[in-house]
């Protein structure tokens, strides 16, 4: 997984689940330690979990059954990721570029948008 301007990337191990003809997949993951440690530390005792519909996921990380973080990211039209998935013609540009996550490669290049409660 790769952290924008932030020179940090994580390898992650999961799974996508969805049904053919379906909207959505479910994704769920675990970054495994780092492919290039950068200026982010990361938290590897926690999961992720999202629904990617479109070009659009809505996820969030969780220690256990607890979330954490809720975000939101869009996949960016000029994703090296996202233009590798436009190209496969069994699914969905973004659906393709984010469930490739859940095999270990990297996410688009998307803004994640915290939605957790203000303190």
């Amino acid at each position: 997984m790769t952290y924008p301007d932030d020179d940090t990337a994580t390898s992650v191990s999961g799974q996508a689940d969805g049904q053919a003809g379906s909207a959505s997949v479910s994704l769920s993951w675990q970054e495994q330690g780092y492919t290039l440690r950068g200026r982010r530390n990361i938290d590897f005792n926690g999961s992720y979990a999202a629904t990617v519909t479109g070009d659009h996921m809505d996820a969030d990380w969780r220690r256990g059954n607890r979330p954490i973080v809720q975000f939101t990211m869009t996949a960016a039209d000029d994703s090296k990721t996202l233009a590798e998935a436009k190209a496969m013609p069994s699914a969905p540009a973004s659906t393709a570029a984010l469930a490739g996550a859940a095999e270990g490669s990297a996410l688009p290049q998307g803004r994640p948008r915290d939605r957790s409660p203000a303190p």
